[in-house]
């Protein structure tokens, strides 16, 4: 700028450059102003002829201009960065440019309001970015990273130097689907693309991503760079995956229970009728062989159907208090003799406090069929470790794993360094008839069975295998926090003596109900039958003084077994019950439907056992519980 510029020309100049432009004597008062000044500033012009700098300048900022105005000489220039002060006493950043006249000075102010913002805007995104959850990265054109986050090198396992000038392909496998990749490298990407690829860490390591590559084209439509943003969807697929399963294990557990409560009732039929015929004392030896035959083949099909109702969480279970280490202990040496002199059994008990309420036959069965298992994956020996731990499950675990509950579990570890599971058949393993051994080595209910016991004891079960490093099965049961109970006695057998009373029978099913009628008839009670919940009502009403017992099914159409007794309870309640159905603890207690203490007698069941809990029932104090 000239030595002495005049002020209309200098004014010119700024408002040409979108600036400002303020005229000062040499002892800092305001003399003039562009027209730019007071529209930015919002001053009328009285309002600041003869002001000194302090009226548009904060003290600590107008002091040093000040300085300059006064000490500098002629044609010495100096730039501030001080804020002016606006009519509203708001802020207004700028760049003060001072230039020292022979008579004046002259300050041009460029308005650095857009700089500013676009300093904090830049500041903020680069935030965003760092501080983003997804893994984002910039490409050249072809395909070369320029700038990566910090989640990206997180997920990726790389170091910021590591990053600079790796290839997009890089982030694949090797083996990669190459059409896909060709269709969507940075060369040949065209528009927007998101979609589900496989990527590859530093260590090899490979995982689920949703990639979305986005090309930012210039006025010619040719990409400058692409935005690349991958999210690992790994533990997202992983809980969809626990999700399915356990929405399948649940629909086959409904489809095995219900099957299973089917048989039960035709188990009944089959097992009752061949011990009646047993019982004929006229039978040649080859007649009461055949028939032999029939009630082994019976009794066996009826312990598959409880296998089934296990897996199906429909089992009867009779919980009572106990100590998980005791147990572990009490069974590791029937356990060693099972396993072999091949096999080392190690005890591992850190649960100081390991008590459980849960069956101890079923919870013995279930440590007996994983052991057996693990036996079986060792042919050449190994080593089976039985652990117990007790652990706080918090929001963090049940959130990553499906079906899991907040509290304290003691947890279980059964493993082994067996040939171990394939990742594609550990989603089966515990489903019904499903088995990896040979033809007659095994009805593939073991683990199903397993899994059922552990649902219905209110846990969670959890295998890890990889082929060759050996198998561990995690079960997480809930700590019970009371004295564990003494082992029941064991009762003695009723002894069947024949006894003449009334008793009302009621069942849907006509060939158990006939059964069940003639079963007693030939005992000697007197029987009356009901196929449904209405007709038995009207019976008792015509023979309420006579009936001493209620033989009735859970499940029935029209009124259930419940809300029989519960209306005959208001005619009256001298009366014994006795439930009897194919489902179990499905119907007793979880579902509310009948009270824990509720006498039962679950299908398939043979004359002599309905006989001996009839006449059990018929001693004890107990009337209608419903």
């Amino acid at each position: 700028m000239p030595a002495q510029l005049p002020f209309d020309t200098a004014c010119l100049l700024a408002e040409a450059q979108g600036d400002l432009a303020l005229l000062l004597d040499h002892q800092g008062l305001i003399l003039d102003f562009s027209p730019s000044f007071l529209k930015a500033t919002g001053f009328q012009p009285v309002a600041l002829k003869g002001q000194l700098l302090h009226h548009i300048h904060l003290p600590n900022h107008a002091a040093p201009l000040l300085r300059f105005i006064q000490q500098s000489r002629p044609g010495q220039n100096e730039q501030f960065v001080y804020p002016l002060l606006q009519s509203d006493k708001k802020l207004l950043p700028v760049r003060a440019s001072l230039t020292r006249q022979e008579t004046n000075c002259i300050i041009i102010y460029r308005d650095l309001s857009d700089y500013h913002r676009l300093q904090v805007e830049n500041s903020l995104l680069s935030h965003a970015l760092r501080g983003s959850t997804e893994c984002i990265s910039v490409l050249d054109p072809s395909g070369v990273i320029l700038f990566v986050n910090d989640m990206f090198l997180s997920v990726y396992q790389l170091d910021r130097s590591r990053s600079q000038g790796i290839h997009f392909s890089e982030l694949f496998p090797e083996g990669f689907n190459p059409e896909l990749l060709q269709k969507i490298s940075p060369a040949g990407i065209e528009e927007l693309w998101r979609g589900e690829v496989m990527q590859k860490k530093l260590s090899g390591q490979l995982f689920s991503a949703l990639l979305t590559l986005n090309p930012i084209k210039d006025q010619d439509g040719r990409p400058v760079v692409i935005i690349a943003v991958a999210i690992d969807i790994s533990e997202r697929k992983q809980l969809e995956d626990q999700l399915r399963q356990s929405q399948k294990m649940e629909a086959i557990g409904q489809l095995a229970g219900g099957i299973a409560h089917d048989f039960n009732n035709l188990l009944t039929v089959i097992d009752g009728y061949t011990e009646l015929i047993l019982n004929n004392k006229k039978l040649t030896g080859s007649q009461r062989n055949y028939v032999g035959q029939i009630k082994n083949a019976s009794e066996r099909a009826g312990a598959m159907t409880k296998q089934l109702l296990a897996f199906g969480r429909r089992q009867l279970l009779q919980p009572r208090v106990l100590k998980m280490n005791r147990l572990v202990t009490d069974i590791s040496k029937m356990l060693q003799r099972l396993l072999g002199e091949k096999i080392e059994l190690s005890l591992r008990l850190k649960a100081k406090s390991s008590t459980i309420k849960a069956d101890l036959s079923q919870i013995e069965q279930v440590i007996m069929n994983l052991c057996i298992n693990a036996r079986d994956a060792m042919p050449d020996g190994g080593k089976l470790v039985i652990e117990t731990d007790r652990v706080h499950i918090d929001d963090d675990y049940v959130w990553r794993h499906e079906g899991s509950r907040l509290g304290d579990f003691v947890v279980l570890k059964i493993s082994d360094t067996g040939i171990g599971i394939p990742k594609n058949i550990q989603e089966r393993i515990f489903e019904p008839f499903f088995t990896t051994k040979g033809k007659n080595k095994g009805t593939g209910l073991g683990l199903a069975t397993v899994y059922g016991i552990i649902k219905q004891s209110g846990g969670n079960i959890w295998v890890y295998s990889e082929p060759g490093r050996g198998t561990s099965f995690k079960i997480y049961l809930p700590v019970f926090s009371v004295k564990a109970e003494p082992k029941p006695e064991l009762k003695h057998k009723v002894e069947l003596r024949p006894e003449r009373f009334k008793i009302l029978v009621v069942e849907d099913e006509m060939m158990v109900r006939e059964l069940v009628v003639e079963s007693l008839e030939n005992f000697g009670y007197i029987v009356l039958s009901a196929a449904n919940g209405e007709e038995a009502i009207r019976l008792y009403k015509n023979h309420k003084d006579e009936i001493e017992l209620i033989l009735t099914d859970v499940v029935m159409p029209g009124l259930s077994g419940k809300q029989l007794i519960e209306a005959i309870s208001k005619i009256s309640e001298d009366f014994r019950v006795l439930y009897m159905s194919g489902y179990t603890d499905d119907i007793i207690g979880s579902q509310g439907e009948l009270s824990p203490d509720a006498p039962f007698i679950e299908k398939p069941f043979s004359p002599t056992q309905l006989i001996e809990k009839i006449q059990s029932l018929m001693k004890s104090d107990t009337i209608a519980v419903i």
